[in-house]
């Protein structure tokens, strides 16, 4: 499912926000059941652009996150440790989105799993 605003537009440099859009998406498909869905948005918020990666996984406790953005990390629960990965991606991430001056965190998605959101700077 996906919601992109008309208006939105976003500047930096295409290759490291592809690298940057499809780590959160994998993960994202990574960490949920096959069943269920992902939610990707693109809007604006107090006029910024604003994009927003959800699913209705297992999530991260509010104590992990902002750990998961350090490298090598990965969440401690067993759910989250069967899946495959170095704990580099939203390390990697985070470094990106700090050279196009955008911030990351994350959110609860309720009932269950986790929203990214990525908020851009004009």
């Amino acid at each position: 499912i996906s919601r992109i605003d008309r208006e939105i537009d976003i500047n930096g440099d295409p290759f490291m926000l592809q690298i940057v859009f499809s780590n959160l998406i994998d993960n994202a498909n990574k960490y949920s059941n096959k069943d269920q869905e992902i939610e990707i948005s693109a809007t604006h918020k107090a006029g910024l652009p604003v994009v927003e990666i959800s699913d209705r996984g297992n999530g991260i406790s509010v104590s992990e996150r902002e750990k998961v953005f350090q490298k090598f990390y990965r969440v401690g629960n067993e759910a989250t440790r069967q899946a495959k990965g170095t704990g580099l991606g939203l390390y990697l991430v985070k470094k990106l989105l700090n050279v196009h001056q955008a911030a990351i965190h994350i959110e609860a998605n309720q009932p269950h799993g986790t929203i990214f959101v990525v908020q851009f700077k004009k």
